[in-house]
């Protein structure tokens, strides 16, 4: 996979501009409820652009700014921290857990499903297991689905009020199961 295909698949899955007073993400570091735009929240377009976002800000942002985002947030460590290759058969889904749960919560979801030590640390010994798992990467894609499941559910069972997006969740997971 190539960043820029990582890029468009996440793109599809996170659509345009949304402004849900229920998803945490589109508050600002103000609590002003401004949206989010091409998965963008507006906390990480604020930490991106030093400034306070507005929804005028999150509404008018480019895709191209987007892109530079992912890259810069998203994709760097996948490749750089946890050593997964943008040719990699779990690149794109790494990624994109990335973008969905945070980087913090997508290492031990990836730990769980390469059988390695949950600390939540990109390790040396997180790097070797997800090597060693990709000698099987149906498998593994099927591990890494398992795992975000669990975790999409967890969250619903802390907080019911996040019901509404399970289904768009799991449908979202489930698209990287194997053919």
């Amino acid at each position: 996979m190539k960043m820029s295909n990582a890029i468009d698949t996440i793109l599809k899955h996170e659509g345009g501009y949304t402004n849900n007073p229920k998803d945490s993400g589109n508050y600002n570091y103000d609590k002003e409820l401004v949206g989010t735009n091409f998965g963008i929240s507006a906390k990480v377009y604020e930490d991106y652009t030093g400034k306070p976002a507005t929804a005028s800000d999150i509404q008018n942002m480019t895709e191209e700014t987007a892109r530079k985002i992912y890259n810069k947030n998203y994709i760097t460590p996948v490749t750089k921290n946890l050593g997964i290759s943008e040719d990699s058969p779990i690149f794109e889904q790494v990624v994109d857990m990335v973008v969905n749960h945070g980087y913090s919560n997508t290492v031990p979801i990836v730990q769980r499903a390469v059988n390695t030590k949950v600390d939540g640390a990109s390790g040396k010994g997180t790097r070797k297991a997800i090597q060693k798992a990709l000698k099987n990467p149906d498998s593994l894609q099927k591990e890494l689905v398992k795992n975000r499941a669990g975790f999409y559910n967890d969250i619903v069972k802390r907080d019911p009020s996040q019901s509404q997006f399970l289904k768009g969740w799991l449908s979202r997971a489930y698209s990287f199961l194997p053919e």
